[in-house]
């Protein structure tokens, strides 16, 4: 592939072609519907809105393969904030060998001068990867390939859309704690409840011929029964405004998990949370993820 390494602005000229090729990625909603992600008229608003964006581009025959979107931001952990590149909007043509097309992008991303200089060696390089039902992209990076020894994997994360009407309904408990390892990578103010993505991240139904309008929960670094709290008042408050509510929750929180559960709210699907490591590793032990990157 041709690659080329473009500003949020300089992307502005592709917005068609880009639109075009994510429609081709789809995703279970549940066991009758399915849905692709619409960046809408401004391809590059979602993640400007998370930091400073460039994407790397790959091209075969003028026409657009591969993409990815590299976002400058902070993520938080044991009360550290530490510099961190995500990556996000990861999409390889279904048309290529997918694995193989994968490795060889990652690599001539981390080997491509303007990127290099773009993330300026961060705490942490990450990302967030669908897992299907043969496993999320880090199956593609097998002991053989050069990049097997530079990732990791951080956690992996249970996805929840669900209309607001259902979270309003959820009972809370009394307090309890969770005692987590937090490594949280979506740091916001916690009075920021909801995330609108309306118009830069829609959910697009195939069968329907239908937008749905997301927004995000900012669950922040709550835990236990502060953070149930937070997702039944996101239900109350986001009723009239949001067709669906997303959140994630790391697989080891299993005693909200099962308590969500026992009430009928279940995630849909899952994603693994990967680093690549170029230095030092700052999450040797055990780690419980936080991420709106989903």
């Amino acid at each position: 592939m041709q690659y080329s390494f473009l500003k949020s602005s300089e992307l502005r000229p592709l917005q068609d072609e880009l639109l075009k090729f994510e429609e081709q990625f789809i995703y279970p909603f549940d066991s009758k519907r399915f849905f692709y992600i619409s960046h809408g008229k401004d391809y590059t608003a979602f993640y400007d809105k998370i930091g400073e964006t460039c994407f790397f581009l790959g091209y075969k025959d003028n026409q657009i393969k591969a993409v990815i979107a590299l976002v400058k931001k902070k993520v938080e952990f044991r009360s550290e904030t530490l510099k961190a590149i995500y990556l996000g909007d990861l999409k390889i043509d279904y048309r290529l060998h997918q694995y193989k097309a994968m490795e060889t992008f990652i690599s001539d991303l981390f080997s491509n001068s303007k990127a290099i200089a773009f993330y300026e060696l961060p705490d942490l390089i990450f990302f967030v990867s669908m897992a299907g039902k043969k496993g999320s992209i880090l199956r593609g990076f097998k002991e053989k390939n050069s990049l097997h020894k530079k990732v990791k994997h951080l956690g992996t994360v249970m996805i929840y859309m669900i209309e607001p009407q259902k979270l309003k309904k959820i009972r809370t408990f009394p307090f309890f704690d969770e005692n987590l390892n937090l490594l949280n990578l979506s740091p916001k103010p916690e009075s920021k409840m909801v995330i609108s993505n309306q118009g830069c991240k829609d959910l697009q139904f195939i069968s329907e011929n239908k937008k749905m309008n997301l927004a995000h929960i900012n669950l922040g670094a709550l835990q236990g029964s502060q953070l149930l709290q937070r997702i039944q008042k996101a239900g109350v408050e986001s009723e009239d405004k949001y067709d669906i509510l997303c959140f994630a929750l790391d697989t080891k929180r299993t005693s909200v998990i099962n308590l969500l559960k026992n009430q009928g709210i279940v995630a849909g699907s899952k994603a693994d949370v990967g680093s690549f490591l170029f230095g030092h590793d700052y999450f040797e032990t055990p780690l419980t993820i936080n991420t709106n990157e989903i």
